[in-house]
């Protein structure tokens, strides 16, 4: 086990996701089986790991999830992944929720502008997966130390959390990152879009509605917000219901008739029907289980 993983293992102990006490927005991953292709929703974050593996799929694209390469979620994404682990060997990772503020300072304090017609076409999608090299696993490493003592950690994560965002912006490694603080472009208006949806997303949302507020037409709606998700609007919408609904049922215990209202279901039937396309199983498999 790599140094790294020795951290992590520390602040993961149990199975599933390990919110940190002293971090907001830092959480700690211990998976220590392997799993078929699963649908996840991820936060606008950073996610490393340290040891195992995770196969995503992101439309028709695979992308590398692993200790060699860390992913930038630039927007809220919907990413069906396959995990690599097993009980000697747990898949051991960490997600740091990406600070909008402090991203638009940093962005102000760089010396080199942004300029997305330097950018390969794909640099609109709402994920990137980038080679962790030397120097930004040498920060991470070192966040992981500092928080390993409390009082370390409440005086320099949040330092150590800005450099580590630094260092990816830096020579414009992700450039959806910077396309995301741009104001009145396409992508913006989609990651605008985006936020307000997982802040909403139990009330019922109109497509109408979300175009409008995206300044666009339906159709280029449409358009635009596929090439950030890889998804449909009322897919990604429906997919983040289930996927909260599942959560419920999991972390908090909810019986299936409360997860389902909880995310916006008034249908039972229709919520099991959906929730057992989507996961491969009814609700009441993930109750029992």
């Amino acid at each position: 086990m790599s140094e790294l993983s020795d951290f992590m293992s520390n602040l993961a102990p149990d199975e599933g996701i390990n919110p940190s006490v002293n971090v907001e927005g830092v959480n700690f991953i211990r998976i220590s089986n392997s799993k078929r292709v699963e649908p996840f929703i991820y936060n606008c974050s950073i996610a490393i790991i340290s040891q195992g593996r995770k196969i995503a799929h992101f439309g028709d694209e695979v992308l590398a999830y692993d200790p060699d390469n860390y992913l930038v979620l630039s927007t809220p994404i919907p990413l069906d992944c396959e995990t690599i682990a097993s009980p000697e060997e747990p898949l051991l990772g960490m997600t740091i929720d990406i600070d909008l503020k402090v991203l638009h300072e940093l962005i102000s304090l760089i010396d080199e502008p942004y300029n997305s017609e330097g950018f390969p076409k794909d640099y609109s999608k709402g994920v990137q997966s980038i080679p962790l090299d030397e120097a930004l696993s040498s920060v991470v490493k070192r966040l992981l130390l500092v928080m390993q003592n409390a009082q370390d950690c409440k005086v320099l994560a949040p330092g150590i959390l800005r450099e580590i965002l630094y260092l990816i912006l830096k020579n414009n490694k992700a450039p959806s990152l910077y396309a995301m603080t741009e104001h009145n472009t396409n992508f913006s208006r989609i990651a605008w879009v985006l936020r307000n949806i997982h802040n909403n997303y139990s009330k019922n949302i109109s497509i109408n509605d979300l175009a409008n507020e995206a300044q666009m037409s339906v159709s280029s709606f449409h358009r635009e917000f596929k090439k950030v998700t890889a998804e449909s609007a009322i897919q990604y919408i429906k997919k983040l219901r289930l996927t909260k609904a599942k959560n419920f049922i999991i972390q908090d215990h909810f019986n299936a008739n409360t997860a389902a209202y909880k995310v916006g279901y008034d249908n039972i039937s229709q919520f099991s029907r959906e929730f057992k396309r989507l996961f491969g199983y009814s609700p009441s498999f993930f109750i029992k289980n």
